[in-house]
């Protein structure tokens, strides 16, 4: 599994650095027509943790395909410095909501629903390739913090020994986040766009490494100049 983690994050990290490439080498010497302000706002998806297991998840007996993914929005903000280069900022929320069972040998048996939540905010450069035609391609490489919160709540039963009610909200907590990915804009007029974008999302939370991948699209609203 360390193996299939580490090969996901590296062929994302190439995969952005090839789309990089592409980008600057598309770019033509003259200034394209541009607008010096971009708003973007769409939803998200997250698919948590690719390649990572734990002892717990092992346990558990059903909703095992949607137990990784969480769903959300997107909003980010971009100025743009010259037709290539923009300084990006962007502001996501994620959640998630399941129920699920394990069987724990010698113990009991137990019920849960989980809430999770993630909130994240990252800035950094993008690059984007204004060839004047009806695709714009970007790049990104953004650094950040994100901070979690959850709610569990449900039963543990322990037999003939009783059972036990769980209600509590777990502690927020607060790491790093980066994103490191691009996506395209297709331009429906100047000051509007439909874009797609896929990225590298990794989280840093009280020593541990989260590698995530996530998928958003939604609208571009440019305007300025």
């Amino acid at each position: 599994m360390k193996k299939l983690k580490g090969s996901v994050k590296n062929i994302s990290i190439l995969m952005t650095a090839a789309f990089l490439l592409l980008i600057v080498s598309a770019v033509p010497a003259s200034a394209q027509d541009y607008a010096p302000f971009e708003i973007f706002g769409g939803y998200n998806l997250l698919r948590l943790g690719l390649g990572d297991t734990s002892a717990g998840e092992s346990l558990i007996t059903d909703q095992r395909g949607s137990f990784r993914n969480m769903n959300g929005w997107n909003v980010a903000f971009t100025a743009n410095i010259n037709p290539m280069l923009g300084i990006k900022a962007e502001f996501a929320g994620v959640y998630q909501k399941y129920s699920a069972n394990a069987t724990f040998p010698g113990l009991g048996n137990a019920e849960w629903d989980w809430k999770h939540n993630s909130h994240s905010f990252v800035v950094g450069p993008q690059i984007a390739a204004r060839t004047g035609g009806p695709v714009t391609p970007f790049g990104h490489f953004m650094v950040g913090f994100a901070r979690h919160g959850g709610e569990l709540s449900g039963e543990i039963d322990f037999g003939g020994w009783g059972s036990d009610v769980v209600d509590a909200e777990t502690d927020s907590t607060t790491g790093l986040a980066m994103a490191i990915g691009g996506g395209i804009d297709i331009n429906m007029s100047r000051n509007w766009a439909i874009r797609g974008q896929f990225d590298y999302f990794p989280w840093r939370n009280e020593g541990i490494t989260t590698n995530n991948i996530r998928l958003t699209t939604g609208i571009v609203f440019r305007f300025g100049k």
